[in-house]
This record gives structure tokens, C-alpha cells and sequence, in this order.
């Protein structure tokens, strides 16, 4: 199974986020940055390999910039890619394991010019990164205590490899100084290592 699409959206009034000084320090707010157009081509695919197994693969290559300029709309990858493998049995086991690809982008993509004045200008450069989720699960036939069926147990544990990069741009700290006039840089990273358990039924 193999899907190919494109996308083109156009936006006429976009709202970017952007830094201001105040009397107290720099504050977040939104600003009118005019148009910006999201293109890009995603390909996705699944190959049965046989006997419960199959592999799974998803590729996109994406553009969000600002009419008229070679600006950057914040938080948008250059592209995305994912790569996994699974396995089900209907009677029995499932299990997959997917790796995610995100690749770099900008943190902001405006800036304030010396007269005070809102200027699109991409900053904080937000590098490539990958994680990797695994899910588990056993699908049980028959009847338990005679009102329940399809009893599913399942686990899920998303970043396995407990990746702690940075992953995203999380505004600037209030306070300013020489080297920082905008405020020093914030940043998030990727959450650690998390475990989930599910259990599923059906009543009769």
C-alpha cells in the first residue's frame, strides 16, 4: 500500500508570535505578519512482509514561508520521516516499533529592528531530532467470567531511548542584559521515557 499526496495552503492573514519590550521587561504577543504559504509532498507506505509481519515507512518534505520573503514560519520542519516494523496476531501477540524523524526548523521568525518596528527575520535554529516509541499487546479469544470478550492488555512505552535534546523553542526569559537584549533563550526538550498500560474489553 503506497499513498502519495500534495499540499498548498494559503493563508491571507497570518498571526505570528513575537517578542515586545515593556517598561517591565519583554513580553509575548501576537502580530499580523501578513500572508504565508504551507507546500510540501508526504509519502507513505506499508509492505506486508508476511506471516503477521509488515514495515511501515512515512516521508515529507515541507516548505512554510512568508509572502514575498525567504522567511521561515517558526516551528515548521523542513521535513518529517518515520520507520517501523510490526507485528499482529489476531489470536496472540502484536507489537510494533516506530522511530520518528523531525527534522530542523526555526524557533522564531521575527524579530524587533532598532525604531521598535515588527520585522520577519527567522532566529534560534532548532536542529533535527529522532525518537522512537514501542507498543505491545496481547489479543485473547474466548469468554473471561463469562460477560467479557476480546480482552486486550496492552503497553506502550514512547521514547524508549529516553532522549533528553532540545526540541523546541520556548520563548525568552523576561529580564534582559548586554548579551541577551531580547531576553535569554528558553527552550523545551523531549519528555523522558513515559510507560502507559491499557486494558480492553468487550461486554457480552
Amino acid at each position: 500500500m503506497v499513498g502519495l499526496d500534495y499540499y498548498y495552503i494559503d493563508f491571507s492573514n497570518f498571526l505570528a508570535q513575537t517578542n515586545v519590550s515593556t517598561p517591565t521587561g519583554v513580553m509575548g504577543t501576537y502580530a499580523n505578519a501578513g500572508g504565508a504559504v504551507y507546500e510540501g509532498e508526504e509519502i507513505e507506505a506499508q509492505y506486508v512482509l508476511g506471516q503477521g509481519y509488515s514495515v511501515y515507512g512515512n516521508a515529507s518534505s515541507n516548505s512554510a514561508k512568508y509572502d514575498g520573503t525567504r522567511v521561515s514560519v517558526a516551528e515548521s520542519p523542513r521535513w518529517t520521516a518515520a520507520l517501523g516494523v510490526l507485528y499482529d496476531n489476531r489470536h496472540g501477540p502484536y507489537w510494533s516499533v516506530i522511530a520518528k524523524w523531525i527534522g530542523p526548523r526555526w524557533g522564531l521568525d521575527n524579530t524587533t529592528n532598532a525604531t521598535g518596528a515588527f520585522e520577519l527575520q527567522n532566529s534560534y535554529y532548532l536542529k533535527s531530532f529522532v525518537t522512537a516509541d514501542l507498543a505491545a499487546g496481547w489479543n485473547f479469544d474466548g469468554e473471561w467470567l463469562s460477560v467479557l470478550k476480546n480482552v486486550t492488555p496492552s503497553i506502550k512505552v514512547s521514547n524508549i531511548l529516553n532522549s533528553r535534546v532540545i526540541d523546541d523553542y520556548a520563548g525568552n526569559q523576561s529580564a534582559t542584559s548586554a548579551a541577551f537584549p531580547s531576553g535569554a533563550p528558553l527552550y523545551f526538550t523531549v519528555p523522558g521515557r513515559a510507560i502507559f498500560f491499557n486494558l480492553s474489553a468487550s461486554f457480552q
